[in-house]
């Protein structure tokens, strides 16, 4: 488990966040198999998210986050959060906050809206003892914006938390979700929407 500590002198404040997100990467490392039980869930969770941000239905995807979630786009997968650059990483305000600047009129770089196709494959899960589940996806993300068409393909790392009481269908929270795309690596055109 890796765990960073930042701060001056003295100890500094561990950092759980970061930590959580780079440990969620580094699972996936070690595993063989995942577990075949739980793979039928997790595709549908990670299909209905993908279904969510293609419909544009920004507000019903804000609802999935636990207050707590984080969203990670690292530029080197291999790299902790905490001491090297990413593309974003955003906390739940942060995430509404883009939200609210996407769908606003002084966003012109969102207009016209851009129409995508998810296409999620390769479902992997894991159930972990605390109820939370872990998926692994790949996915291949197709943006149409003003006649031009532009791709993106990478995988998916999600956490989970414990079904909600109450939810319709026994919805999970996100509490972690991870992109590595390796063209963000290299001299591309910057995505116009939030992978």
């Amino acid at each position: 488990m890796t765990t960073v500590r930042t701060g001056g002198e003295g100890g500094g404040t561990l950092v759980p966040t970061y930590d959580r997100l780079a440990n969620e990467l580094a699972q996936w490392r070690g595993v063989g198999y995942a577990d075949p039980s739980a793979v039928a869930e997790a595709e549908s969770v990670v299909r209905h998210e993908a279904r969510l941000l293609d419909d544009h239905r920004m507000a019903e995807w804000l609802e999935l986050w636990a207050a707590d979630g984080a969203l990670w786009v690292p530029l080197d997968p291999d790299a902790h959060p905490a001491l090297d650059q990413s593309f974003y990483l955003d906390d739940v305000r942060r995430l509404h906050e883009r939200v609210a600047w996407a769908e606003g009129p002084s966003a012109w770089s969102q207009h016209p809206r851009p129409l995508t196709v998810r296409l999620v494959s390769n479902v992997e899960a894991l159930a972990h003892d605390d109820g939370a589940l872990s998926v692994r996806s790949s996915l291949v993300l197709a943006e149409h914006r003003g006649g031009r068409r532009q791709d993106w393909a990478g995988h998916q790392f999600h956490r989970f938390g414990p079904p909600r009481q109450g939810a319709r269908g026994g919805a999970r929270p996100i509490t972690l979700k991870i992109l590595v795309v390796p063209s963000l690596r290299s001299a591309c055109r910057h995505p116009g929407v939030l992978l």
